[in-house]
């Protein structure tokens, strides 16, 4: 795989550009990196310190070169973290700007990805089932007719043989091919949780208070297969009743990995508050880690916007209920 990146500074704003490219092995599929793939630069600092930088860049196919330029915008304390995972903590924003100016050697990477898709894994099974070797035709025919005069009463007709194993197979097929539909319906609604994450629930503004200025939350989502989820999201404001009337900018970042298998007990209703915004949260079975720099622990997420994104909150609670459902149902998904 080959990576091509670029950090810059637009308006204040971080930009992180990425586009790869990437060759698949012998034993490997063409189509097997998902669109949700994000990829973890190790960056070697001039005081010989380790941080990690996140990429999203476009995904193609193997061998087709670099794909599309995959844009994020992360916040100035996100960008340079202490491991690679979405729940690390990482560089404030004083710090991020002095490693920008400093000389960086960017050391390997790591990819985070599905490593094939379900649809891919039942391919691979129908083929593993038409090559093996063919069973004993007479032991299955045994065991099919003692099945059938246990079911049917001797002065009943019974349908022929093949039929019947025709009919057994059709269903057997069916049956696959729904489990393969189910599971790939539920690897898009959960790109779809993504989708939104990253797009209309990215951002919310809560209105002022009396000693706090707006406050600005930002939301992302990351995740692994279908189930496993990655939430996070950064909060800014200004306390503005200190003692020396100097208005105090407070800064929180907390994230927290979510099994929707395991993990969720139920979802709240959506909250519509007077004063323009949205919300639901997730209330967990046990406190999970909500890593910040606190280090604190929590039972429930809460996740907002203002209430003229209600109809995007609205199908977000309904995609996370539909995949908890299918999680629970498929918790190896």
């Amino acid at each position: 795989m080959k990576i091509d990146f670029r950090i810059n500074e637009s308006f204040g704003q971080l930009l992180v550009n990425a586009k790869a490219s990437w060759t698949a092995g012998p034993n490997t599929q063409s189509n097997c990196l998902s669109a949700t793939t994000q990829i973890w630069v190790a960056v070697r600092t001039a005081s010989n310190e380790t941080r990690y930088i996140k990429l999203s860049p476009g995904i193609v196919a193997a061998g087709q070169g670099f794909g599309p330029s995959g844009s994020t915008s992360p916040s100035w304390s996100s960008l340079f973290c202490f491991s690679a995972d979405s729940t690390a903590s990482c560089e404030i924003e004083t710090r991020t700007r002095e490693l920008l100016l400093t000389v960086l050697q960017f050391e390997s990477f790591d990819v985070i990805t599905e490593a094939q898709s379900l649809s891919d894994l039942q391919s691979d099974f129908t083929r593993k089932a038409t090559t093996s070797k063919p069973a004993d035709s007479s032991a299955l025919d045994a065991l099919l007719n003692d099945a059938i005069d246990s079911t049917y009463s001797s002065n009943e007709s019974l349908p022929a043989d093949n039929g019947v194993v025709a009919e057994s197979a059709e269903l057997a097929e069916a049956a696959d091919t729904s489990k393969v539909d189910s599971a790939q319906s539920a690897k898009a609604t959960a790109e779809r949780v993504v989708a939104l994450f990253g797009s209309s629930l990215s951002q919310y503004t809560a209105p002022a208070h009396a000693c706090e200025s707006e406050r600005t939350t930002s939301q992302w989502a990351q995740v692994r297969g279908t189930c496993e989820f990655t939430l996070r999201q950064e909060s800014n404001h200004d306390f503005l009743c200190e003692s020396d009337g100097q208005p105090q900018s407070i800064h929180t970042t907390s994230s927290a990995k979510i099994n929707l298998a395991k993990d969720v007990r139920a979802f709240t209703d959506i909250r519509v508050s007077p004063e323009g915004w949205a919300a639901f949260v997730i209330e967990l079975n046990s406190d999970l880690h909500n890593y910040s720099i606190a280090r604190l622990q929590t039972n429930r997420w809460q996740i907002t916007t203002d209430n003229g994104r209600l109809a995007d909150i609205q199908e977000l609670g309904r995609s996370l209920e539909s995949l908890t459902s299918y999680c629970r149902d498929n918790p190896s998904g």
